[in-house]
């Protein structure tokens, strides 16, 4: 049986820094804020599953008889999101919502908004057939059977890829300037920003740090983009290649460090020196990759354990956490990876 191999000598410096598996069979990852969701098989099916919680729950409106949260009921789930204190999931094309719907992240129809609305799961009702979903902070998006996309939710960033309408139910498709639909491959979101790579290998941005309209990044045949509105990183055809925010080195270390004594902290896109580079994650403050051999290497903060390393705090230069991956995640101050027998192990906050 395959399992990960440890690359570095953990030292005892307490929870955050130690690399834990998670108890159960895990087919597919999903990392929030501070939320870690998975699903696992369902009698031995890989296609269609449970999902489990570790960590912090999404929050659920209170039974009224016993005053504790309800039971999480879902069908059966092919793929699941979550974000800042909500989660959806993809069953037999429909997607289905719960947590708190502060901005409309779980949809405008529901029956209310805001930050004391906490509502239990149900079915998106006016969405198309879709086939993966993914979550931001107080967003979330579909990309349909047809490939196009719809996002519903918070539009203070313009999450919504243009539209006027703050928290869009019915949810539209996502336009590109030219006025023509997005048809992607891929959906990515994390914070107040929403990625997509299009059939051609091409990079989209909409939200915080890109603008309400989607912009096409200058890069091709890009495999993954990851972005949270302070820095981002693209693999495309050229290598990964990150920039923005630097103050903790989540692009370049040593650049940090001069940031530090007075420098300036955003850098423009900078090339990252990781041969192979397969898939990148952007928590908060740090940055992970994947590469082709399954080494997952993470630089920039540690300050949570981000990095799994006793030997930096508030910068670190990048190094191995673990190999035989095949998938990774992040959150904004923890990380889970997935090897191919479906043994998932996460570091960093609430580990």
């Amino acid at each position: 049986m395959k399992r990960f191999a440890l690359c570095s000598v953990l030292a005892a410096c307490g929870p955050n820094y130690q690399v834990s598996e998670l108890p159960w069979n895990t087919h597919a990852l999903a990392l929030g804020f501070d939320h870690t969701l998975v699903i696992t098989e369902v009698d031995g099916a890989i296609d269609a599953g449970t999902v489990e919680s570790n960590g912090p729950d999404v929050p659920l409106p209170e039974d009224p008889n016993t005053q504790k949260p309800i039971t999480l009921e879902l069908p059966t789930a092919l793929a699941v999101a979550v974000g800042g204190n909500h989660a959806c999931i993809v069953s037999s094309t429909q997607v289905t919502c719960w947590g708190t719907n502060t901005k409309g992240e779980i949809g405008a129809h529901r029956a209310c908004m805001g930050e004391d609305c906490v509502l239990a799961p149900d079915v998106m009702p006016t969405l198309p057939a879709v086939r993966a979903v993914v979550a931001g902070s107080f967003v979330s998006c579909a990309q349909t059977m047809d490939d196009t996309v719809m996002c519903w939710g918070s539009n203070e960033h313009g999450e919504l890829g243009g539209s006027e309408v703050s928290a869009l139910d019915p949810p539209r498709p996502i336009m590109l300037p030219d006025g023509k639909p997005l048809y992607v491959d891929r959906l990515i979101a994390n914070d107040s920003t929403v990625c997509a790579i299009d059939r051609t290998k091409s990079a989209w941005c909409w939200g915080e740090g890109f603008g309400a309209a989607p912009q096409r990044l200058p890069y091709s045949g890009v495999a993954d983009i990851a972005a949270n509105g302070d820095h981002a990183c693209v693999i495309a055809s050229d290598g990964l290649t990150c920039w923005g925010d630097n103050i903790n080195g989540q692009i370049d270390a040593p650049s940090a460090r001069q940031c530090q004594q007075g420098a300036a902290c955003a850098l423009p896109p900078t090339p990252v020196a990781i041969a192979g580079a397969q898939r990148v994650v952007v928590g908060e403050r740090h940055t992970c990759v994947l590469d082709a051999s399954g080494d997952v290497t993470c630089f920039g903060s540690n300050e949570h354990g981000q990095l799994a390393r006793s030997d930096a705090f508030l910068v670190g230069a990048p190094g191995v956490v673990l190999s035989g991956a095949v998938d990774l995640a992040a959150g904004a101050t923890h990380n889970c990876a997935l090897d191919t027998d479906h043994h998932a192990q996460c570091w960093g906050d609430q580990w």
